[in-house]
């Protein structure tokens, strides 16, 4: 047995040795940091969030760590970070997306369905309704407050569902209770919106009705989803022509 020793011990220091040089090789160096499933967020700021640099051995990266570093990103919803041996660094994330733009006199910021703010100075563009009459300062990662405007957001995210709902405005008033404005300006009152789900589904069909038969409106009021109510817009006759007198003879 003792004469195997020496040829063992040669062995393990050539396998150490080995995976030394394993370790340290350029061919378990990373050379491309591939990003999948963004929108928003560009795949260079994800890169850079990772902190990979180029040549660092994939042996010695941390999944969680990485993982970590992407998710403080404020549009990062979920993130999975995978090794492609023997060089590449694959992240995939899942985006939060905004589901409406709160206005307040501090500024614009963009919300998702969790009431999260996304981002700040979100510009007033594209399909996403507005949320007024917040008067609140809220901070990228920090969460909507108040009653009106976290009812508000279940709005906009019920309203994600129903593009059939030409939404523009979801206002909140003093007692927390919501107004919200289609695009032509007809307003839909909704009370306290303690049903957003119902409400949204009850005036989708309401309003796909109305349009089907042209009928114009004054209000909505879907506060009580079973017993909604149409105000019908009545146009007031022009006053009639006076006759002409050259018409008007004498008896």
């Amino acid at each position: 047995m003792q004469r195997w020793r020496p040829l063992l011990l040669l062995a393990l220091i050539l396998l150490v040795a080995a995976a030394y040089a394993a370790w340290q090789s350029p061919f378990f160096a990373v050379e491309e940091v591939w990003v999948e499933g963004w929108v928003q967020v560009s795949p260079e700021a994800v890169a850079q969030a990772a902190g990979v640099a180029k040549g660092t051995p994939l042996w010695r990266i941390s999944a969680r760590e990485v993982a970590a570093r992407v998710w403080e990103l404020p549009l990062v919803e979920k993130v999975e970070v995978h090794k492609e041996w023997p060089n590449r660094l694959l992240i995939r994330i899942r985006e939060r997306r905004p589901v409406a733009v709160v206005v307040t006199p501090h500024g614009l910021y963009g919300v998702d369905a969790a009431g999260r703010i996304l981002e700040e100075g979100l510009a007033l563009t594209g399909d996403l309704p507005v949320i007024t009459g917040d008067t609140a300062a809220y901070e990228v990662r920090g969460h909507v407050t108040g009653v009106g405007a976290s009812r508000a957001v279940e709005v906009a995210r019920e309203l994600a569902r129903h593009p059939e709902i030409p939404a523009s405005e979801i206002h909140i008033v003093a007692d927390d209770t919501l107004v919200l404005y289609l695009a032509d300006g007809t307003p839909v009152i909704l009370g306290t919106a303690s049903e957003p789900d119902r409400q949204m589904q009850v005036l989708g069909g309401l309003w796909e009705s109305l349009q089907r038969e042209g009928k114009a409106v004054d209000y909505i009021n879907v506060s009580d989803p079973s017993m909604p109510v149409a105000k019908p817009r009545y146009e007031v006759p022009p006053p009639p022509e006076p006759p002409d007198p050259e018409t008007i003879r004498g008896g």
